[in-house]
């Protein structure tokens, strides 16, 4: 379902999607604060425009090819780090 959904719209619709779930939910906050500490952002934004989301995005997919880790995993791992939580 999800590879028709990504043939029929592309990649940049799916950001869109999640910039806009991001901003609502703040749900990508536990990534921005954790790659602050990392050195990987400066600072956290107070708020998030789609310029800003895109390049934080490109910062993490930079250090998680640095690193080796996959954009998901460290995700994962990011979202540990802050709530002690595993989310199935």
């Amino acid at each position: 379902m999800l590879g028709g959904w990504l043939g029929t719209y592309g990649l940049l619709h799916m950001t869109m999607a999640v910039w806009i779930i991001a901003k609502e939910e703040h749900s990508g906050r536990h990534i921005m604060r954790n790659l602050k500490k990392l050195g990987v952002l400066d600072a956290v934004p107070d708020s998030l425009t789609e310029r800003q989301y895109l390049t934080i995005e490109v910062k993490m997919k930079e250090f998680s090819e640095a690193i080796h880790i996959p954009m998901s995993h460290l995700d994962f791992v990011l979202w540990y780090k802050e709530t002690g939580q595993i989310l199935k």
